[in-house]
Parts: C-alpha cells; sequence; structure tokens
C-alpha cells in the first residue's frame, strides 16, 4: 500500500535523444501518466518552461545500453545532458530503457516513440521507488 507522502507527488518522465525529447507526466496524486510532449532538438528554454508548469518532485530519465552492459552513444548522450539540465529539472532518477522503445512501437506502433517511452519510464521508475 502506498504511504500518504506518494500520493501527493507529481513524477516527469524524459526519453532523451540528439534530435528530440519525449516529455510524460503524471497527475498531482502520482496516479495517471500522461504523454505530454515531444520536444524538437533540444530546448532548455521549453524544458524549463514545463518544469516550471508541472513542478515535479522527481523526473525519471532513461539510459540506453548496449548488450553488453556499457552505455550506447545515446546513453553517454544523455548522461552528460541530464546533469547539464540537473538545475531546471531538480531532482531525477537515471532508468534503464531497455526495451522500452520496443514495447511503445507495440503500443502503439503509428506514433512517434519518444513520448510513449517517456511514459514506460515514469512506470518503471515508480515500480524501483517502492
Amino acid at each position: 500500500m502506498k504511504n500518504f507522502i506518494e500520493y501527493l507527488m507529481r513524477y516527469a518522465g524524459l526519453d532523451v535523444s540528439k534530435n528530440r525529447i519525449g516529455f510524460a507526466v503524471t497527475d498531482k496524486d502520482g496516479e495517471f501518466i500522461t504523454h505530454y510532449e515531444v520536444i524538437k532538438k533540444e530546448k532548455k528554454e521549453k524544458i524549463k518552461e514545463l518544469f516550471e508548469k508541472f513542478k515535479p518532485e522527481l523526473t525519471f530519465i532513461g539510459l540506453s545500453f548496449k548488450l553488453d552492459g556499457s552505455l550506447n552513444e545515446n546513453g553517454k548522450y544523455t548522461k552528460v545532458w541530464s546533469h547539464g539540465v540537473r538545475n531546471i529539472i531538480g531532482k531525477f532518477q537515471i532508468v534503464n530503457e531497455v526495451g522500452t522503445t520496443r514495447l511503445a512501437l507495440i503500443i502503439n506502433p503509428e506514433e512517434e516513440t519518444d513520448g510513449n517511452v517517456a511514459c514506460l519510464l515514469i512506470k518503471i521508475g515508480l515500480q524501483t521507488i517502492k
């Protein structure tokens, strides 16, 4: 059973790549996850705007790995990027995103995967903190 504090938290998810960033957010109770927006290219001002609007208390950021367990190129980029925007996004937790893109394509093959992956990152992240 969730404790009282967990019901008062809003979470965000970021699926980061060099070309775009998928942004998902929960409601203020952390119960419902919504794919909110895909940000084309890196626009820190747009990210800042979203974080000021929703004020998530914890953000889950997906990190990509190779099969041997080392970071792939996007994972390396995401790791550097996430530390560069720490002052904008606040507290964050890295989530292993292995398989999330494939799952997002299965869920909705007609849509860009970034937003759906961001939703999955929140779901995975919430499972790791409970």
